[in-house]
């Protein structure tokens, strides 16, 4: 009975270690695995004309953890109209973070809406 218990455990991925800063959750699994998210509400002006659209300035994020692999975000904005994020950027390959800016199809001097993301990487 315990060898089984020893194989069960060995072969179950669980939750090693899970916390929060500024800059979003994470949540590192046995197997390696590092998830991270945000959820935040914003506002910013999405004003400058980008061929025939209207983005924001530029916008930073840091993930709550660095990732030893890349991690591609999956970035949603929510908000009242048509607008959306677009992800163009990092230094570091998406191992600490992204830059993304807004997008509209009209200008908006001030527009609020909710940023979130997920992504998974490693942490060992």
């Amino acid at each position: 009975m315990s060898e089984l218990r020893d194989k069960t455990l060995k072969t179950k991925n669980y939750i090693v270690e899970e916390g929060n800063n500024p800059n979003g959750k994470y949540r590192k699994w046995n197997d390696g695995t590092l998830e991270m998210w945000f959820d935040s509400n914003l506002t910013c002006a999405i004003d400058a004309k980008a061929g025939n659209i209207y983005q924001s300035i530029e916008f930073p994020v840091k993930y709550p953890v660095a990732s030893k692999t890349s991690c591609r975000p999956v970035l949603s904005i929510g908000g009242g109209g048509a607008i959306w994020g677009n992800v163009y950027g990092s230094s570091d390959n998406f191992k600490s973070g992204f830059k993304y800016h807004v997008l509209a199809a009209t200008s908006w001097g001030k527009a609020s809406f909710t940023l979130s993301y997920y992504v998974r990487g490693t942490w060992k």
